[in-house]
């Protein structure tokens, strides 16, 4: 073979291999793709199951919102003593909540 052969060949191969790496790459932005469908039916499916009334929501997104402010709160220098009360106490009612509206049929 000459040089110019084995140029030709080297381009071939090249160009072969990047066929198949592109054709990978697609396949698995596919597979990505209908994975990502996938989840988002399912958990629009489970938010459709929960259907909490407004006032539901709002109590569990007042009970989030404490736990979760609660918790920062806790490690300021200058949080208050009671602050590890209150957050049990916070945690309390969010699982008591959440445990009621379950044992319901709710999906939270």
């Amino acid at each position: 073979m000459t040089k110019l052969e084995d140029l030709k060949a080297a381009r071939d191969a090249a160009e072969t291999a990047y066929d198949a790496a592109r054709a990978a790459y697609t396949a698995r932005a596919a597979a990505y793709a209908a994975a990502e469908d996938a989840y988002a039916d399912a958990r629009y499916a489970a938010e459709a199951d929960s259907d909490l009334t407004p006032a539901d929501a709002a109590v569990l997104s007042y009970l989030r919102g404490q736990v979760d402010r609660l918790q920062d709160e806790r490690y300021r220098q200058n949080a208050r003593p009671s602050i590890v009360n209150e957050l049990q106490i916070a945690m309390r009612d969010l699982r008591e909540f959440t445990s009621a509206k379950r044992q319901q049929g709710f999906n939270i």
